[in-house]
């Protein structure tokens, strides 16, 4: 991801609007107007659709400015804007909100998937002019596979009972009155990570975008770096408090869709929207990875023990500021080539993290033994029912992970291993198989594939490191 200074300054307008739009969804819901129910109908009042739907169209258009601006291609970029409207609004006039069943809901889910795909490739046929348009698909895929799964339910229960245990309660709660003696409840961290998505899509939106655009595959696309010279404080928390939180709440938001698709009956469409899914997870984990070894280059480092504690839930706050007392802007050195060879060089001759892949290891096998308890798993005498399975399921994961530490062939391989098991899970319709974790697999084995293969991605590296100017 080249963090141009087109695409720094796109950042911070996006950063500005997702307060904006915040603060808009917070009257919406302090008018108890926020969101069009499909299990209540009847609360859809034509004020409240009006409402909902005018919040929609400003993400929307915020997010085709930014990258009309970025790509230099504002014609294309409305194009597609009024392409990705038109079809939103002939969707609610086909299936309304208000009056359908489940087959209609299905229905117009399908056809909102669409809409992306022909705003994407409407941009990117005005915009390429040739077949790389349909490369866009790829970002088609990654926001269907996202919106599919997004729930900030799960993360924000498990946030919850963490702070719990250091006597808590509730810390994302806002209370707003309704009268001497109620109120009404709202989480804030729901009410956030809504708006934040449309930061993180944008981003990702811009590697893909460089991707093509220099030609690449994608899959070599998302494990090829940048140097990340220019960035400065505001562009670097923007970025990755917005991928980290929608990364982390989407993870785990996969484990709520896959529950509410077992209480219903099967629905064959479940199958392409939790692939999509699983590919999502991936790129927008790998792009959020790159940044964060980019600035451990800038840094004049490779990843080490910053970047494991920024990617630690609770912990990484800590790790955050730190990150913000010891940031410097870098500098625009001719020498770069030179230091990612050096730093390639000192990795190698570290062991690769060794001492890291030791902690890994000792937490994994501290994590089975509480798995087993919890599961009634028990040497000296009976085990309760399926605890046996749960063993056999720990040696399993443990045997994977430690195959992850010390050989980069097993990359891909338990990719797909991980994005089957979603899949087989949602085949087979089985809760015994559905761990609240069950995502968050794929989102380690690329996000530490930076921390213990540093020396297996590649850097698209300029001919010299000039300082940037508007035209760039």
């Amino acid at each position: 991801m080249e963090l141009t200074p087109r695409f720094i300054k796109a950042v911070k307008y996006l950063l500005l609007f997702t307060a904006v739009m915040i603060a808009y969804s917070f009257v919406l819901m302090y008018m108890d107007m926020s969101g069009i129910s499909i299990s209540s109908p009847e609360e859809n009042t034509d004020l409240r659709v009006l409402l909902n739907n005018l919040k929609g169209i400003l993400m929307i258009s915020a997010s085709w400015v930014a990258i009309g601006y970025v790509t230099k291609d504002y014609k294309a970029a409305i194009s597609a804007l009024v392409v990705n409207i038109v079809f939103h609004f002939g969707v609610d006039h086909i299936y309304p909100h208000r009056g359908y069943g489940a087959t209609a809901v299905s229905m117009r889910e399908l056809l909102g998937a669409f809409t992306g795909m022909a705003a994407y490739l409407t941009f990117g046929f005005l915009h390429f002019r040739s077949s790389l348009a349909f490369k866009l698909l790829a970002m088609w895929a990654f926001s269907w596979g996202l919106g599919v799964a997004y729930d900030p339910h799960v993360f924000e229960r498990m946030l919850e009972g963490l702070t719990r245990l250091i006597g808590i309660r509730d810390p994302f709660e806002f209370r707003i009155s309704t009268g001497e003696t109620s109120y009404r409840s709202t989480s804030l961290l729901r009410l956030t990570t809504n708006q934040v998505i449309t930061l993180a899509n944008f981003v990702v939106f811009w590697a893909i975008y460089r991707i093509i655009k220099n030609g690449k595959p994608l899959w070599e696309g998302l494990h090829t770096c940048h140097p990340a010279h220019q960035m400065d404080r505001l562009t670097y928390s923007s970025i990755y408090w917005s991928m980290r939180l929608v990364l982390f709440v989407t993870a785990l938001g996969v484990t709520s869709y896959i529950a509410r698709g077992m209480r219903g009956d099967f629905d064959f469409m479940s199958v392409p929207r939790v692939i999509a899914f699983s590919f999502a997870i991936v790129v927008l984990a790998a792009v959020y990875r790159n940044f964060l070894v980019a600035d451990s280059v800038r840094r004049n480092g490779y990843p080490g023990s910053l970047f494991l504690l920024l990617n630690i839930p609770l912990i990484n706050a800590v790790a955050y500021i730190y990150a913000m007392v010891t940031f410097s802007t870098g500098s625009d050195s001719d020498d770069i080539h030179k230091n990612i060879s050096s730093l390639t060089a000192r990795f190698t001759g570290s062991g690769k993290n060794t001492g890291w892949k030791v902690v890994v290891i000792l937490l994994t096998l501290v994590s089975m033994v509480y798995q087993l308890d919890r599961a009634g798993f028990r040497i000296d005498g009976p085990s309760r029912d399926g605890a046996f399975w749960v063993l056999v399921t720990v040696f399993i994961s443990f045997g994977l992970m430690v195959w992850y530490l010390f050989d980069r062939n097993s990359y891909v391989p338990l990719l797909m291993i991980l994005a089957a098991n979603i899949v087989l899970v949602v085949a087979v319709r089985s809760a015994a198989l559905l761990q609240p974790t069950i995502a968050t697999g794929i989102v380690n084995v690329v996000l530490y594939y930076g921390l213990f293969y540093f020396d297996e991605l590649k850097w698209e590296l300029p001919p010299a490191v000039l300082a940037p100017t508007e035209e760039e």
